[in-house]
């Protein structure tokens, strides 16, 4: 659809919630300035859920609440594994002319090793 409408097919969606930080940063990168550092928060749920948690909350809890009020991916594990995050930081730091792979990003799982090994949501 976007070669027969030529209409451009962007991405903005994965980073930023829709917000032009992909179309900003191409834009500094072709008028030629050099990218050094991008401060962000990349994740609205690990926003919700650390905003929330507290000591009368349990991060159980927490993390259900930010699924019901939409906050997650369907399957929470994916953001609490770091893995939308670093895919986020993957995209920006390509958008800014550095050559890596999702190796290359130090990620550090809010979840337990019970919890990453999971065979689903509910355990």
């Amino acid at each position: 659809l976007s070669l027969k409408y030529n209409a451009p097919f962007l991405f903005e969606t994965n980073v930023g919630a829709g917000l032009p930080i992909i179309d900003t940063l191409n834009n500094l990168v072709a008028s030629g300035d050099k990218v050094t550092s991008i401060q962000a928060v990349l994740s609205g749920s690990l926003n919700f859920v650390f905003n929330n948690f507290n000591d009368s909350t349990k991060f159980y809890d927490v993390v259900k609440q930010a699924g019901a009020e939409g906050y997650t991916e369907p399957d929470p594990r994916i953001d609490l594994s770091g893995v939308d995050v670093a895919r986020k930081i993957l995209i920006l730091a390509r958008e800014s002319g550095v050559e890596m792979n999702l190796e290359d990003i130090e990620n550090t799982s809010f979840l337990s090793p019970s919890g990453q090994e999971s065979g689903t949501v509910e355990e």
